[in-house]
């Protein structure tokens, strides 16, 4: 479903070189490593926000070839950093053509708020929703889990592992990780550094032994 070849992507200072990547339909990817590994440049480079060499096919066709209007219809994201608007939440839920389907992490009680009066975990719950109620085959979400409670990313960890979608998920969270995803990418110096996860590349990529963690 999504192959991507000899790919080099980023910018002036930093810049990632994928090899070889597949990642089938369904799959449910932890995208791991330390800060500056190159996690986010990856996701951005997916989403069409980064020029790339080589070649990234998403169902069989180039990524290049793809428009972005085309992209948002097998894909939604979620990105650290975005503008938040001094619109209503139900406004922006609809800019976007999503409905409400699944409340998960409980915005209803939000609708009417702008965006601007929210908390940070607030916008974070809606941004979430968005995400999660399109109808796209693809989830790409960069960071869900900040800024929300516990409560709330247990809630989205459990429903993303119920639902038939792609999901590439990058987390900081080893043991929230370790618990609810099975397969894995992990990133050291712009690289793919192993898709497997056991205790000497985890002793090698953070420094620490993954017991700690179990």
């Amino acid at each position: 479903m999504l192959k991507l070849k000899n790919v080099i992507s980023g910018y002036k200072n930093f810049k990632i070189h994928i090899v070889n990547l597949e990642i089938y339909e369904g799959k449910k990817v932890a995208l791991l490593g330390p800060n500056g590994s190159g996690k986010s440049t990856l996701i951005k480079t997916l989403l069409k926000m980064l020029n790339y060499e080589g070649s990234i096919k998403l169902f069989s066709k180039e990524l290049k070839e793809i428009s972005h209007k085309e992209l948002t219809k097998f894909c939604s994201f979620l990105l650290q950093v975005e503008y938040h608007p001094s619109i209503k939440v139900k406004t922006y839920l609809n800019l976007a053509d999503v409905k409400l389907k699944f409340d998960i992490l409980e915005i209803s009680g939000l609708l009417n708020k702008k965006l601007d009066e929210l908390s940070s975990g607030e916008i974070q719950r809606v941004r979430l929703s968005r995400a999660i109620n399109s109808d796209s085959k693809i989830l790409i979400l960069d960071e869900p889990l900040s800024h929300l409670d516990p409560y709330f990313q247990v809630k989205l960890l459990n429903y993303l592992n119920q639902i038939n979608k792609t999901i590439i998920i990058t987390i900081h969270d080893i043991h929230l990780a370790l618990k609810f995803f099975k397969d894995f990418i992990i990133m050291k110096n712009g690289k793919i550094h192993s898709t497997l996860l056991n205790e000497k590349i985890f002793k090698e990529i953070f420094g620490v032994s993954i017991d700690n963690f179990l």
